[in-house]
């Protein structure tokens, strides 16, 4: 029992996640074509791990940040921890792969 209600938080989470950034992109005119379904597959192929540092992903990274011209889809969406999301901000991957390479991370 215990684990059907921790699934329906954890997917109303993800629904929530999934619609903030939905809004986002249709703010902004971006292709916009995640589901949570589609998220979730993707945080369960990176184990829920920060796919720059390994730890605990709580956040989507946008590869290609929005103000780049990124979409919200499946394709451009990878799992981060909150500390490596902020770090990355508005970075394109190359560099903020570079400014990780640079700080020694």
């Amino acid at each position: 029992m215990l684990n059907a209600i921790t699934k329906i938080v954890i997917e109303k989470k993800e629904k929530k996640t999934i619609q903030s950034h939905r809004r986002r992109a249709r703010k902004l005119s971006v292709e916009n074509t995640l589901t949570a379904k589609e998220w979730i597959e993707i945080k369960n192929s990176y184990s829920n791990k920060c796919v720059y540092c390994g730890v605990k992903a709580t956040e989507q990274d946008h590869l290609v940040p929005f103000f780049q011209g990124g979409a919200n889809v499946a394709e451009n969406v990878v799992p981060a921890c909150k500390t490596c999301n902020t770090t990355k901000g508005k970075k394109s991957l190359l560099q903020f792969l570079y400014y990780l390479v640079k700080n020694g991370r």
